[in-house]
């Protein structure tokens, strides 16, 4: 293994590029902190809300209209890591994509390939990939704001003003960690959940795990959102709820439950940093290609649709 922390490391000497890689790396940890309101300990005798926002947009897209889909949509541009759960799809094209994202929860931005209608979806965490991207588009999932659901605008400024993309709570486990259908319903998962703080879920693998409200914030670690039991705008949409309730499993849980408390590794902060360096080390030397990086993904082609290639005219070979 390569010892980070080390400046006058051999394996520095041998590769010299490795301390331009470890100097993104220090500066990706830098910029992926972030500091954000907390809400007030009173929101966590709350049990879930009740009035959630549309997850289906107001103005409902024509799924046949690319031209009016790639008037706000990128060419040669395709993101990584799949929104999961939702499997790359065969679409008639950019505009059948972007309507598939926009009545999908979780889906802020779709990546369409035009030399075999491939549709795919990404979550919030999903970046473009580093290379031009032949023959793909991307976009958002509307063009215009009532072709976003609310349930999809609340999750992108919850994102700036509530959750904690690359993050998790530690120490966690008070109670078993399940696979979440999305990321709001995590979060919801948590209200359910007699003495969670806080909940972190995996944009890689779905899995949704929960912290009490002794847990600390550690950061970044890629691919995983966190956030607080309820967002500070909720209070509103609390106000004369029963703070009594709450659900696991399918059974009521009594007050008095409450979750175990671990103690606080305190070194867990120092791993947690030093595995998102090996990780940046990791992708940088898998993905490093011809002098540029690249994503894995990307160097695989989707498997072929059958039948007719449908291509739009201006974009992509």
């Amino acid at each position: 293994g390569y010892n980070l922390s080390d400046a006058n490391a051999p394996w520095l000497a041998e590769d010299p590029e490795g301390e331009a890689v470890i100097a993104d790396g220090q500066r990706m940890i830098r910029e992926l902190q972030t500091t954000r309101e907390e809400p007030a300990e009173d929101l966590l005798e709350y049990g879930p809300e009740e009035a959630l926002p549309a997850s289906a947009p107001g103005d409902l897209m024509d799924s046949d209209n690319d031209a009016a889909a790639l008037n706000c949509s990128e060419e040669s541009t395709a993101y990584d890591l799949e929104l999961v759960g939702h499997a790359m799809s065969v679409e008639q094209g950019v505009a059948g994509c972007q309507a598939r994202c926009a009545r999908t929860p979780g889906c802020v931005r779709f990546s369409f390939w035009l030399v075999r209608n491939a549709c795919r979806l990404h979550g919030m965490l999903a970046e473009p990939m580093r290379d031009k991207q032949e023959s793909w588009v991307s976009g958002p999932p509307g063009c215009h704001a009532a072709q976003v659901s609310e349930a999809t605008s609340r999750l992108l400024r919850r994102k700036e003003s509530c959750f904690h993309p690359h993050a998790v709570y530690e120490p966690s486990g008070i109670a078993k960690p399940l696979r979440a259908l999305s990321l709001e319903d995590c979060q919801s998962r948590c209200q359910r959940l007699k003495g969670c703080a806080h909940w972190m879920y995996s944009e890689v693998t779905g899995e949704c795990r929960f912290a009490d409200k002794a847990a600390v914030k550690l950061q970044p670690v890629l691919y995983t959102v966190a956030g607080p039991r309820h967002c500070p705008d909720a209070a509103v949409n609390l106000a004369g709820m029963s703070a009594s309730k709450f659900e696991i499993g399918g059974r009521t849980l009594p007050p008095q439950h409450a979750g175990a408390v671990v103690g606080m590794v305190p070194w867990a902060l120092g791993v947690v940093l030093g595995a998102a360096m090996s990780l940046w080390v990791g992708l940088a030397a898998a993905r490093r290609v011809g002098g540029s990086y690249h994503v894995v993904m990307a160097q695989k082609a989707p498997p072929s649709a059958g039948g007719s290639v449908r291509r739009i005219s201006g974009i992509g070979s």
